[in-house]
């Protein structure tokens, strides 16, 4: 199915639901988020990894410049497209520490409409998902997560 017809279909779930959004999920990367804009999508999951694997071996970045590489595309997001969902996530959430991931997302929850919190490789039990779901609501709590 094409994009087009993914729109067309969303389009006519929007007269029967009252809303329906098409959400792109991309790297938090200018070049990956403009793609998607251009596109026309109505969102957009964006994601980086957080943890220290992720920071070694996916992108080389430490949390300072995640952090302000995140800020300065969501900023430019909110100036620009007021109108797009966006959501933010620690890629690999669960083997980030929680003293890093509110590094991370404490300057970036007033610019999204949803934080994420993703199991990348499928490490968290379903306690530490609790534990850590109930730590983000008491830090963020009006950010739904």
């Amino acid at each position: 199915m094409t994009f087009q017809a993914l729109r067309a279909e969303r389009d006519d779930l929007i007269t029967q639901k009252g809303y329906t959004f098409l959400l792109a999920h991309v790297r938090c990367h200018p070049r990956d988020v403009n793609r998607q804009i251009t596109a026309g999508f109505d969102g957009l999951n964006m994601y980086i990894g957080t943890s220290p694997q992720s920071r070694t071996f996916n992108h080389g970045k430490d949390l300072d410049d995640i952090c302000t590489q995140a800020r300065n595309l969501l900023e430019d997001l909110r100036r620009n497209h007021p109108s797009l969902i966006v959501r933010f996530s620690g890629e690999d959430a669960f083997r980030t520490r929680l003293e890093d991931l509110g590094r991370v997302y404490d300057p970036l929850a007033p610019l999204v409409d949803r934080l994420g919190l993703p199991d990348t490789v499928g490490v968290a039990t379903p306690s530490q998902v609790a534990t850590r779901v109930q730590a983000l609501h008491q830090r963020y709590p009006h950010t739904p997560l």
